[in-house]
Formats: structure tokens, C-alpha cells, sequence
């Protein structure tokens, strides 16, 4: 019978939806600049540790006896070791704040999504 034949177009739709072809040449959305965002910060956080870290080390093993280029040294290791930790420590925070609201805070896309819809 007609009325149970399934009509559906050759291909894919193209836009939004569930049954919908992603166009890969759509602008990015806020997903997705939020999220290329915080993974340059977090790598740029991160290699700025490894940096400050690794001319910590290097200033102990030039200070010798010097005990206010130790300090210095010293200094530069705590830091980095800091800044590392603040890093981790806003990421967890984030996370945790989250969950205790019941939103993902780091998939905003996602939370306005599931307001208007």
C-alpha cells in the first residue's frame, strides 16, 4: 500500500536536526570556540610551567652558594608550581561547580540547548 511505503529524499537533509547532514563549512559555534579557548589556555598554562620550571632548575644549578640567586631560583620553581596548580585547581572548580547545579558549565553549547528546548 502507499500509505506504507516510507518516502524519504535521495541523501541526507542538509541544516540542523537529527536526521540533518552536517555542513562542515558552518561557522563554529560556541561550543566549539569556548572549548579551542580554554585548550589553548590550558596548553599555554602549561608550557609557561614547563618554562618557568625548567630556568628554576637551571638558576639552582648556576647559583652555587649564592644565596639570593638560590632564593631567586627558588622563586621561579614555586611559581610555576602555582601556576600549575591553579590551573588544575579552576578546572576542578569549574567541574565541581557544575555538577553540584546540575549544569555542565564547560559545555555551555549543550546547557542553553536544553534552556530553550
Amino acid at each position: 500500500m502507499i500509505t506504507q511505503r516510507e518516502i524519504t529524499p535521495p541523501g541526507r537533509f542538509n541544516g540542523v536536526g537529527p536526521i540533518a547532514d552536517p555542513n562542515p563549512f558552518t561557522p563554529p559555534g560556541l561550543n566549539e570556540i569556548l572549548g579551542i579557548a580554554l585548550g589553548v589556555i590550558t596548553i599555554v598554562g602549561g608550557l609557561w610551567f614547563l618554562f618557568t620550571f625548567i630556568l628554576g632548575i637551571v638558576d639552582v644549578v648556576r647559583a652555587g652558594d649564592d644565596k639570593n640567586a638560590l632564593e631567586g631560583a627558588n622563586r621561579k620553581i614555586t611559581t610555576g608550581l602555582i601556576g600549575l596548580i591553579v590551573i588544575i585547581g579552576g578546572m576542578a572548580i569549574i567541574a565541581l561547580l557544575g555538577n553540584i547545579l546540575g549544569i555542565n558549565i564547560l559545555n555551555p553549547e549543550g546547557f542553553i540547548f536544553n534552556l530553550i528546548y
